[in-house]
């Protein structure tokens, strides 16, 4: 009988050391599943935060209190979002003065008003508000551009659907702030950004070549946004888009190549550092474009650029840490590499998939760009 007690023991102490690291190893195996998961349904919203801009400019030769008015917005928004912007009553229209241009991705109104004589433009203690915007996860840039070179900005949302113009208040001091929520939103809300940061993750297994990949992509956006918010470099949004799509075709390959070689050392991350840097050049113009929407220029630029920069790369991280986390504790109780494997699959089915759908969505912009640029 004491025998008998003495070998079932054993068994079942095993299988309970066995159980404890099955058990980590399945939650983690599950979890890394829904971040792929959670991914593949952020496609359905493609950067809801679609900021819009009011700026008013004070006209230099008219009358005091004579400002400019160009209310900017995105051509495809979200469904139901219906955003206006209302002046103060003192503001009235000059009539026939309304223009309305659609562009390639926006539609810009613009007209002026009259609102009469005293301090800021006739705005001192007066307030602007945006109709509709307390109801929408949007972002609205509203700055007012002084003759005398003054300009006051702040960046409205769902909380805060106003700004009030006050004698003394500090020149674009609630831009940063506002920006950086308007870069982390940019981020998160974009399916492409999230699935080549995500893609990233499932490359490598030693987070000192993670840190090589993910630092060579944020300098590279990094430049990249820079250079265009400020018109150094200023390039069509079409052509750059479908590029940031076939680097996602590009990722996926390369963690499927990985997926074949686990038990393999792996090469180093340079080339492949280098390839994401190339890339984070292109993101970078793709953040770029979402910013120049905002309308933020002149004095309110840098301040602006720098908090927007700041929250993609805390919406950067936001995806990195959590998600390394995952998949670091599903590697530390997969010996064969089995449950690895099936991740890199599914992500790598994903973040391709996501590819040909974008794409198939971005190709007709680029022909139809082509063939404006041969005369047809």
């Amino acid at each position: 009988m004491m025998s008998r007690r003495k070998r079932s023991a054993r068994p079942t102490a095993a299988w309970c050391a066995a159980g404890s690291g099955g058990v980590t190893a399945r939650a983690a195996f599950w979890l890394a599943l829904v971040l792929c998961g959670l991914t593949a349904a952020s496609l359905a919203r493609a950067h809801p935060l679609a900021p819009a801009s009011l700026i008013l400019r004070e006209v230099a030769d008219a009358d005091a209190g004579t400002l400019d008015v160009t209310w900017r917005t995105q051509r495809l928004r979200p469904r139901g979002e219906r955003l206006a912007p209302v002046l103060p009553e003192r503001c009235v229209p000059v009539p026939d003065s309304e223009r309305e241009e659609v562009r390639e991705d926006l539609v810009v109104r613009t007209w002026r008003v009259s609102c009469g004589d005293g301090p800021l433009a006739g705005l001192a203690g007066q307030q602007v508000r945006i109709d509709g915007l307390a109801q929408t996860e949007a972002n609205v840039l509203v700055e007012l551009q002084l003759r005398d070179g003054a300009l006051l900005s702040r960046l409205l949302h769902a909380n805060a659907d106003a700004m009030s113009f006050q004698v003394g208040q500090p020149e674009s001091a609630a831009s940063s702030p506002g920006f950086v929520s308007l870069g982390i939103g940019h981020l998160l809300s974009g399916a492409d950004h999230v699935l080549f940061v995500l893609g990233l993750v499932l490359l490598v297994s030693r987070l000192r070549d993670l840190l090589w990949l993910v630092s060579a992509f944020t300098v590279g956006h990094s430049v990249s946004l820079g250079l265009s918010a400020t018109g150094v470099v200023t390039l069509p949004s079409a052509p750059v888009e479908l590029v940031i799509a076939l680097s996602l075709l590009w990722l996926a390959l390369r963690v499927l190549s990985r997926r074949r070689a686990l038990d393999e050392t792996p090469p180093s991350p340079l080339r492949a550092a280098l390839v994401c840097a190339a890339f984070g050049l292109l993101h970078g113009l793709g953040f770029a474009s979402a910013f120049s929407e905002t309308g933020a220029a002149g004095e309110s630029l840098p301040a602006a650029l720098l908090g927007f920069n700041i929250g993609v790369e805390l919406g950067q991280l936001a995806i990195v840490v959590p998600s390394a986390l995952v998949l670091g504790l599903l590697r530390k109780h997969d010996a064969d590499h089995a449950r690895e494997a099936r991740v890199m699959l599914a992500g790598a089915y994903v973040i391709g998939s996501a590819s040909a759908l974008f794409v198939l969505e971005r190709a007709p912009s680029v022909l139809a760009a082509l063939l404006r640029l041969v005369g047809f």
